[in-house]
C-alpha cells in the first residue's frame, strides 16, 4: 500500500485528506511455470508441468489437454528434452525446466 494526499486549498480552510491505495504487483504466470519433467510410465510420455505460484504440478501426456493459470492446451508431441503444445490455435515448443515465456512457435 502507499499513502496518496490530496491537498485541500481554500481561504478558509487548509488541510489534508490521505488515503490507502493498493499497489498492485503484476506477475506474469507465464515466467513461473515451466516444464518440470519428462518421465515414462508403462511406455508412456509423462510431461511434468509446474505452477511456482501456486505450487501445483500437473501431469499429462500426449493427446491430453492441460491448464494451468498460463496456459491452456494439449499436448501434441514429446521429445527427449522438449514438449510440443498447441494451445490457442498455434504450436508451441516447451523445453524442459524453461518458463512457458519462452516458448517457441513451431510449423504444425
Amino acid at each position: 500500500f502507499f499513502q496518496a494526499e490530496d491537498g485541500i486549498r481554500d481561504h478558509c480552510v487548509t488541510g489534508v485528506q490521505t488515503c490507502a491505495l493498493p499497489i498492485l504487483n503484476t506477475v506474469d504466470p507465464l515466467k513461473h511455470t515451466f516444464v518440470s519433467a519428462i518421465t515414462f510410465s508403462n511406455g508412456q510420455p509423462l510431461v511434468w508441468i509446474t505452477e511456482q505460484l501456486s505450487d501445483r504440478v500437473i501431469r499429462t501426456g500426449p493427446g491430453e489437454t492441460f491448464s494451468t493459470a498460463a496456459m491452456s492446451g494439449s499436448v501434441v508431441e514429446v521429445r527427449a528434452q522438449d514438449v510440443v503444445v498447441e494451445s490457442s490455435g498455434r504450436r508451441l515448443l516447451l523445453t524442459l525446466g524453461s518458463p512457458l515465456s519462452e516458448a517457441k512457435a513451431v510449423a504444425p
